[in-house]
């Protein structure tokens, strides 16, 4: 992408711990959500993906990635619109079986 680093910072995740270059960006989430000078990590691998968001920017607003049909939907937006809570759904849909 041609981006300069910053600076470097330790990062911890799945496969242990890595220093890593930094980098000043914007980013433009599907909902146009504009979030402008974040400073993120770049990764040692190519493992396939482009981003990865944090928990940073997910409680920023309501995240789901669901999977009907083997098809996987990835769905963000903000501000939060309602409580999602599968685990209740998931309950309320047991408990009337056995009515």
């Amino acid at each position: 992408m041609g981006l300069a680093p910053i600076g470097e910072a330790r990062v911890v995740y799945g496969n242990g711990v890595a220093m890593t270059k930094t980098y000043l960006i914007s980013l433009v989430l599907p909902d146009l959500l504009f979030l402008p000078r974040l400073q993120v990590t770049g990764s040692d691998t190519d493992e396939g993906f482009g981003v990865i968001l944090g928990m940073d920017i997910i409680c920023m607003g309501d995240f789901a990635i669901t999977n009907i049909g083997g098809v996987t939907t990835f769905s963000f937006c903000t501000p939060s619109l309602a409580r999602i809570d599968f685990a209740d759904r998931v309950r309320g849909l047991r408990e009337s079986e056995h009515d």
